[in-house]
């Protein structure tokens, strides 16, 4: 055992990660699924379930997903999920929601046994290397993550001490396939597709470049600054061509989203100090329970809500104050201090001003929000530092009276700070039972969450003592340790059991369970009765829990859904993100093929809408809503008589505004530059709607055919009720078409006479071009670990 420790001691510290890991998640082994209903893994699962579905159905990427806000691009907008990273593989081998939360699992373990790695590439012992891993995997910013069901920012949190560790070795040895790997590290991040924590894990290995060029003292025999510099600019380039099949897509899509528009909610220093971390829930770092949780019904904080835990661990603070004193390692230390600070006041967002000089500053910055995300980085330099901290226990004595195997005090002992630690806990424990927290608390609570506030002073009491408990048993270990009193392996191995405790009897209120997706994500009623109904059209889903993406893994087109980056264009033709003022506009209901309603309560007798099913009908969530249908509703694809230009603005307010009298079976409104349609003041009179029925003869997200039943005597319109992206391309019985953008955010084709078939294809160049630049990025990675493999062995056999 031993042999095989020394020989694969990553691999090692993995299996354990592992087991441990399994037996944490237990339930999934039953079958159940990793998600609660507040988890943003329930909308996922259906962007996960479509892509799934459509690459063995079809045998490829999906470029569109027609399901959700009047369609829009699918692999264009990674908001959608990890559709090109590894753990999409899984999801066509095994049930989905399964390979989902083996996805969270697989990354709990790779994040500590990429810590240790890192830990060993500084030169750490296995042991002290070992706590540290343990201490990222269990953190609050790891193991919390699958409460919101944020697995992006779990992946990038996961491969950021591989991306420093390899970064590390690149410039202390000159050896370019480090960078090279480095850079295949950085190109996976992004393909997670988390660009925003990935800009943070940068932020850390830019500042750690610079540190190992400048600062470290430890400079002889490396390259000059400016070769480094060159290679780590080289890496940065491979990074980003690995993820090209997912990046040139989405740069041509950013500016058709909400953060790409000039105007909107989505914009602005607000949008982006949005989620920052209020300055008061850094005591979360020490007692978890300060300022409640929105799973436990107990968060009283400026945000709206709170899933996630800051929680370092009392026993891994302790460790890392244990750090300072190590001092033939003080530079390093000291890099991940100032990671750790410059994370944290960076976590804090508009609750300084400080936050004014990287949104003026950092490109990009002004796209983000949530500044509070950065705080992983907080986390990785406090585990950084507590297996610092441990590595100046188990160092070889250096008190020649010590018993043999002990481990003696050093010269200089860190008996103050320990002490400190000691009175902190113990203040925090008083102040939890005698009400001091609490009354902290109701002066900083808004008065609307007080009740709130109340519900989760008995676990803060709890937490407070848990902690004084854990960590005054770590520091009684401690000065054990310091007398020489313990034995190196009974030292480390009682700090790896307390950090555990610590960690996982705080973490574990995040990991909640649901039935299996079968269950889970089951036909209801209600979508039995609308899929009864074999047309294409769209739901309106007003009732909570049909708000979101339900519907879409039932086959069930939506009018909303839950994304965040649908297509602005069709966010204003609904009235604006967030407020949708005009969803229950008729015309555009109309507009959006809207034919039922999905209600939360029953309403009075209305000759627009007809009852279906006769009353209440069943939710998936043993609730029940009201099916209406709606009595007068347009067919998805319709001919039309005429097209006209006007501005956008113009035309937004003749479809939403009342009075207007504009009929949009009778013209499209096209934009001024169309290269089709007349001006306003050519119009002599508009062609009555036409009845001619047109087919939808094929349906296959990507694909659209059109037949119409009766050839038009005149060139005419072919308007589309899906919006219009510049990926969309048309034939015309064979021949190319042009595809313009109508009614606003739609599509309109025009027709000759006679013309008999449509067909509209998704067809994404970008994507073309980034697909192959990622394939041959990706070869050359495999390349240098074939090169380096052979020279490996063969100075091994020299």
């Amino acid at each position: 055992m031993k042999r095989f420790i020394h020989r694969f001691p990553t691999l090692a510290a993995a299996i354990v990660y592992a087991i441990l890991i399994a037996l944490i998640f237990w339930p999934f082994w039953q079958g159940k699924l990793l998600m609660w209903p507040g988890s943003d893994q329930v909308n996922g699962y259906s962007f996960r379930l479509f892509a799934a579905t459509h690459f063995k159905t079809v045998g490829g990427f999906p470029l569109w997903n027609p399901y959700i806000f009047g369609g829009m691009p699918f692999l264009q907008n990674p908001t959608n999920g990890d559709t090109f990273y590894p753990t999409a593989l899984l999801r066509l081998i095994m049930p989905v929601g399964s390979a989902m939360a083996l996805g969270f699992m697989i990354h709990f373990v790779l994040a500590g046994a990429f810590t240790f790695k890192l830990l060993r590439t500084l030169g750490l012992r296995i042991e002290s290397a070992f706590i540290g891993g343990l201490s990222y995997m269990l953190t609050g910013q790891i193991l919390s993550q699958v409460s919101p069901g944020h697995d992006g920012k779990l992946f990038v949190s996961a491969l950021t001490p591989l991306a420093l560790a390899f970064l590390y070795r690149a410039v202390t040895t000159n050896a370019v396939r480090q960078y090279l790997y480095f850079g295949a590290t950085v190109g996976f991040c992004l393909l997670t597709p988390h660009y925003q924590m990935t800009y943070y894990m940068l932020m850390a290995a830019g500042f750690l470049w610079i540190f190992l060029n400048f600062f470290d003292g430890e400079r002889e025999g490396r390259a000059p600054w400016y070769t480094s510099l060159g290679l780590f600019a080289a890496a940065l380039l491979v990074g980003f061509a690995v993820d090209a099949v997912q990046l040139l897509p989405f740069a041509q899509y950013i500016k058709y989203s909400p953060r790409g528009a000039a105007t909107g909610v989505s914009t602005g220093y607000d949008f982006a100090t949005s989620y920052s971390m209020p300055i008061e829930e850094t005591l979360n770092v020490l007692w978890p329970s300060f300022s409640g949780s929105t799973p436990a019904g107990t968060y009283w904080g400026q945000n709206t809500i709170k899933l996630h835990s800051e929680y370092l661990g009392g026993v891994v603070m302790i460790l890392a104050t244990l750090g300072f004193f190590l001092r033939e390692r003080r530079r390093l230390i000291w890099y991940f201090t100032f990671i750790a600070l410059y994370a944290l006041f960076f976590s804090y967002g508009g609750h300084t001003p400080l936050y004014h000089i990287p949104y003026a500053l950092l490109p990009g910055i002004k796209l983000t929000r949530a500044p509070s995300q950065i705080f992983y980085l907080v986390s990785l330099s406090a585990c950084v530092l507590a297996a610092f901290g441990v590595e100046y226990l188990l160092r070889p004595p250096t008190v020649t009276s010590a018993r043999r195997g002990a481990v003696a005090a050093p010269a200089r002992t860190p008996r103050t700070p320990l002490i400190v630690w000691g009175a902190v806990l113990l203040l925090g424990a008083l102040l939890a039972i005698s009400g001091g927290f609490g009354v902290m608390i109701d002066s900083l609570a808004d008065p609307a969450r007080l009740q709130a506030a109340g519900d989760g002073r008995g676990l803060l009491t709890w937490d407070a003592l848990r902690i004084l408990v854990l960590g005054g048993i770590a520091i009684g270990v401690i000065f054990a340790s310091l007398r020489g009193r313990l034995r190196a392996g009974p030292v480390w191995i009682s700090l790896a059991v307390l950090v555990a405790l610590d960690l996982w009897s705080v973490e574990q209120r995040y990991i909640q369970w649901s039935p299996p997706a079968s269950v889970t994500f089951a036909p209801d009623a209600v979508t039995k009765l609308v899929r009864a109904d074999t047309g294409i059209f769209r739901v309106v889903g007003l009732s909570n829990e049909y708000q979101y993406n339900y519907l879409p893994t039932q086959g069930i087109r939506q009018v909303l859904g839950y994304q965040g980056t649908e297509l602005h264009r069709y966010d204003e033709l609904l009235g604006g993100q967030g407020s949708f003022q005009n969803l229950l506009n008729p015309s555009v209901l109309r507009l959006v093929t809207a034919r039922y309603l999905i209600l939360p309560q029953q309403l009075t007798a209305n000759p627009a809408v007809a009852l279906i099913g006769g009353g209440p009908v069943g939710t998936y969530t043993n609730g029940s809503a009201y099916l209406y249908r709606l009595t007068s509703s347009d067919p998805y694809a319709y001919l039309v008589g005429a097209a006209v230009k006007v501005p956008d603005q113009q035309a937004l307010a003749l479809i939403s505004q009342p009075g207007t009298g504009f009929d949009p079976r009778r013209a499209v409104l096209v934009p001024e530059d169309a290269a089709f349609g007349v001006e306003p003041s050519a119009v002599r009179g508009l062609p009555m709607p036409d009845s001619t029925a047109v087919r939808v003869g094929r349906d296959e997200d990507d694909v659209i055919t059109l037949d119409i039943a009766q050839p038009p005597r005149a060139p005419s319109f072919l308007f589309v009720s899906e919006n219009y992206y510049p990926d969309w391309r048309a034939t015309v019985d064979g021949k190319p078409g042009q595809v313009v953008r109508a009614q606003y955010s739609l599509i309109a084709i025009p027709v000759p006479a006679g013309a008999r078939r449509v067909e509209l294809r998704t067809v994404s160049s970008a994507y073309n071009v980034g697909r192959i630049i990622t394939l041959l990025s990706l070869a050359l990675v495999v390349a240098a670990l074939a090169i380096g493999g052979f020279r490996r062995r063969r100075d091994a056999v020299v």
